[in-house]
């Protein structure tokens, strides 16, 4: 390449600027650069391998590489635009050829420059401020590059021919060659590719910082007589080559869109919305402004649409591009986010903000983030009580995650004046390190009292143990019986939430078992609070109860001389023992076993096959007094449901196997089974409660149910029991349809045989474990039974 490739306008004397007046040379220099004309030397040194130490071979050369404008632009040319000569690959004649050239290479050096990187990998923001200027690039440069972009073509030429007929969309590579034959000049003749180089530089200023450089760029694209060139749209495996940056979400943001562009036929991109994209991927409002001041074509409205038509993928790729690295101003991101919050429509765009950001290394962004961005849109949403509550949620565990990676009290003060950290908040922090964080809920929240404290320690017990951190529930537990004078028992019988869940309470107290003083008495306290709750205590608190009772009562046999397990109910009153029988066979058969990692293998079904059977042997006659009238209401029901659930399982099964080709059968019905419901189980357990309170079972199988559906299940039940209950049911059935004098009438038609109080009784416990009854139904069913007997009139 020489000089004369680009060359330039005449002097006012006639003469050519390549032809300058020859420095003329000192006595001293006797070289052979001196003996040589100035043409021919410039000709010489330009046939050479691009090289830094060329300029500097002669005092000559590098006075005119340094003054002399005439060699700086064929200088430049032949470093940024000539393929290496060590290059052996075969040249393709398509849009790759641009980067067999030495201009991408030369452009990604300098922006891993600008990025700070020892290697070449371009995964960093753009620079707000670039320290330096640019090392190549000049606005006269740029001008003498873009003097022949787009010059010759008449818009009457505008390809359109160019779309494809189904997708309406092209391929860079595709439109390149006839695009190119259309200029005025025989493009492949000089490096300068105009429609690959002159769309390139423009990404690389985007990409350097330098917005002086790419405003000067659009500007020379625009002045063109057929700008709308770039307007054409095609396909993101086209554009992606121009994109110059590696971040890996960035390549799987033109993957997705060169997909969604397949399968939704979609028309592809054009070139100032490919850049209007890569400034949002750079967090750059101001390039974004730049590009929209030159493009007519391009408003705030495409940009929605555009953002809109990707799913979020937009959005999201912007947010998943700060995971490992932040702008180097936290100013571009929170001018950009609002915005995206004032034109585009996202309200909460990626809420909270402060969550997008890595937790290191940008302490100095969380409290700008927090009380410009994230605080301010939680107070927009203060109208929808749901979901300002979720948004608060999510603020909360992004604040103290920052809060502890960065020891950050300030942010932790800002985070309180704000109401941010409530229980869940204060109990993650403390989590993450009791020992730090203990005294400072102490200094910071005193007026809120011990009821307060509790429930932190309650979310922090759960958390220890969602973590498996056996050491941190110890050391909580010391926190909560020493600095707040509590019982870990309380903490957990009074919480509102998850920490009963059978699991988690199997896991504290297993941890805790040894450090408890007196488990007898634990279990004594477990079994008064399971006493006093109601039918509607939901099933799933009952089921947690229940473990806690069988917990407690292993941990106090486990002490005792010979560790039987029924020693432990000698001496105890009849509803307790009742109580820990029901309790244990209930969490032993719970789905998922919580009670096998308390008791290795099947010895959990052993210890509740001889408590069942001690119950049985020592509790009265059923006939005088009901075995499951001993124990809290909330159990029998939670007992009833377990039988019912177990004879609509086993039904279903029966019916799976006598009609397997109907492809119609529910076979989820029993997915909602919270116990273990093989047959042998199931007999076995049946058998036990039919022997300990027959007229119960009795009770649950007859009401609401089809007695050919559960003929297998009352089988073992005494017929007078199943008569008693088909007497009871019908009569729960009038009184509850406003039929009280039918009910008197058949009630008076009984026959005499039928034992009017176990009637009375199983009509109470169908009012009791009917759940589709109201309150008021059910005193009003238990009332008219009373009085019918008691043979009262109405």
């Amino acid at each position: 390449m020489t000089c004369t490739e680009f060359p330039e306008p005449s002097g006012a004397d006639g003469a050519s600027r390549c032809s300058p007046t020859r420095p003329i040379s000192t006595l001293a220099e006797s070289s052979a650069s001196s003996l040589l004309p100035a043409e021919l030397l410039y000709l010489t040194v330009l046939l050479a391998q691009p090289s830094s130490k060329i300029p500097v071979s002669c005092s000559l050369l590098h006075s005119i590489c340094q003054n002399g404008r005439h060699v700086q632009f064929p200088w430049r040319n032949l470093v940024l635009l000539t393929r290496s000569a060590r290059t052996s690959r075969p040249v393709k004649k398509n849009f790759i050829e641009c980067h067999q050239s030495n201009l991408v290479k030369t452009l990604k050096m300098f922006l891993a420059a600008a990025f700070n990187r020892l290697d070449t990998r371009l995964t960093g923001f753009a620079p707000s401020q670039p320290a330096q200027a640019d090392p190549m690039f000049t606005t006269e440069y740029l001008q003498h590059l873009y003097s022949r972009v787009l010059l010759q073509w008449p818009v009457s030429q505008f390809p359109l021919s160019f779309y494809s007929a189904q997708t309406r969309k092209c391929s860079l590579e595709a439109v390149l060659p006839t695009l190119e034959s259309s200029l005025g000049y025989p493009v492949r003749r000089f490096a300068w590719r105009p429609l690959i180089h002159g769309l390139l530089l423009p990404v690389y200023f985007l990409r350097a910082g330098r917005l002086e450089l790419l405003d000067q760029c659009l500007h020379l694209l625009r002045s063109a007589p057929a700008w709308q060139i770039v307007e054409i749209p095609l396909s993101w495996n086209s554009w992606q080559v121009l994109f110059l940056d590696d971040r890996i979400r960035v390549s799987s943001f033109c993957a997705y869109a060169a997909a969604q562009d397949d399968n939704f036929e979609s028309p592809g991109a054009s070139y100032p919305l490919v850049l209007a994209t890569m400034a949002l991927l750079d967090w750059s409002l101001p390039t974004l402004q730049v590009i929209l001041a030159h493009f007519p074509s391009l408003s705030v409205s495409t940009i929605a649409e555009h953002v809109w038509d990707r799913g979020d993928f937009i959005i999201d790729s912007m947010f998943d591009v700060l995971d490992n690295a932040v702008p180097d101003s936290v100013d571009r991101i929170i001018d950009l986010y609002k915005w995206l919050q004032g034109h585009i429509g996202y309200s909460f765009a990626f809420f909270p903000l402060l969550s997008a950001l890595p937790t290191k290394g940008i302490r100095n962004y969380s409290t700008r983030v927090l009380l410009e961005v994230d605080l301010p849109t939680l107070t927009a949403f203060e109208g929808d009580w749901q979901l300002w509550s979720t948004m608060r949620a999510q603020l909360e565990l992004a604040v103290v995650d920052l809060i502890d990676e960065h020891k950050d009290e300030q942010l932790l003060l800002i985070a309180l004046d704000h109401g941010l950290l409530q229980r869940t908040g204060w109990a993650r922090l403390i989590s993450l390190n009791p020992t730090q964080w203990w005294p400072v809920i102490q200094k910071h929240v005193p007026a809120t009292g011990n009821e307060h404290y509790i429930t932190v320690a309650q979310a922090l017990l759960l958390l220890a143990v969602d973590r498996s951190q056996p050491s941190k529930i110890i050391r909580l537990a010391d926190i909560i019986t020493r600095d707040l004078n509590a019982d870990v028992l309380d903490v957990i019988l009074h919480d509102e939430g998850d920490l009963k869940s059978y699991f988690t309470v199997v896991s504290i107290m297993r941890t805790l078992a040894p450090t408890l003083p007196d488990p007898s008495r634990s279990l004594g306290r477990a079994l008064t609070f399971l006493a006093s709750q109601h039918t509607d205590l939901a099933e799933i608190s009952t089921y947690k109860l229940c473990t806690l009772v069988s917990v407690l009562f292993h941990t106090a046999s486990s002490r005792l001389p010979r560790n039987r397990p029924v020693d432990c109910l000698a001496g105890m009153s009849p509803n307790h023992m009742a109580s820990i029988a029901v309790a244990f066979l209930v969490s032993t058969l719970l789905f998922g076993y919580p009670m096998s990692r308390v008791y290795p293998g099947q010895s959990s079904l052993a210890v509740a096959d001889s408590l069942l059977t001690y119950a049985a042997q020592v509790i009265p006659d059923p006939r005088t007094a009901s075995f499951f009238d001993l124990v809290p209401v909330c159990l029998r029901a939670i007992v009833a449901t377990m039988i019912r659930e177990w004879t609509k399982s086993t039904v279903v099964e029966e019916e799976k196997k006598e009609e397997e080709e109907d492809e119609n059968e529910d076979e989820d019905e029993d997915d909602d089974n919270w116990f273990r419901s093989d047959k042998d189980t199931i007999q076995w357990t049946l058998a036990h409660l039919v022997r300990l309170d027959s007229q119960f079972v009795a009770a649950v199988l007859d009401h609401d149910w089809d007695a050919s559906l559960v003929a297998f299940a009352k089988a073992p039940i005494p017929a007078e029991d199943q008569d008693c209950a088909t007497v009871a049911g019908y009569i729960v059935e009038l009184v509850a349809t406003q039929q009280v004098s039918q009910a008197a009438e058949y009630w008076q038609s009984v026959d005499r045989t039928v034992s009017r109080d176990v009637v009375a009784r199983m009509a109470r416990w169908m009012a009791q474990l009917n759940y589709s009854n109201s309150p008021a139904t059910e005193e009003r069913i238990v009332a008219v039974v009373q009085q019918l007997s008691c043979n009262t009139s109405f």
